[in-house]
């Protein structure tokens, strides 16, 4: 495993966009400043704690205007669950900020791929989407 000083996380790197990203991995080629061997390296999460993660039924107001939009409404349920899902899914990480980007700009924008794990309340979202709701 080789270790750089700079930039001090994944999401500096990120943030300092794809040449920031190049040097870093070139270095880390090249001359890292520190070389652990496998055997030693104990991996943890690359972003313990991600800046932002977005999901588009995440956000309760957006399934408040979808469901306006089809003429139903979302009750008010406390938290707490028991039947709780979960999907892996394909997750895109986006390294630069940006908004209203071009549909072909968007590729300019994404750092790379990964796996998350979605966990679903599903005996709430069961409740919240229960078509006798009006």
């Amino acid at each position: 495993m080789h270790g750089l000083a700079e930039p001090h996380s994944l999401v500096e790197a990120l943030r300092g966009g794809q040449d920031v990203l190049q040097l870093a991995a070139e270095t880390a080629r090249t001359s890292p400043d520190e070389v652990i061997p496998a055997a030693q390296v104990v991996l943890r999460a690359p972003v313990p704690v991600p800046p932002s993660i977005r999901d588009f039924m995440a956000f309760e107001e957006l399934v408040v205007i979808s469901m306006k939009a089809i003429g139903r409404s979302v009750a008010p349920v406390a938290p707490g669950s028991a039947a709780f899902d979960y999907e892996l899914e394909v997750a895109v990480v986006i390294g630069k900020e940006g908004s209203n980007i071009r549909v072909r700009d968007a590729a300019d924008y994404i750092a790379g791929y990964t796996v998350l794990a979605d966990w679903s309340a599903r005996d709430l979202q069961e409740h919240e989407m229960a078509t006798d709701q009006v």
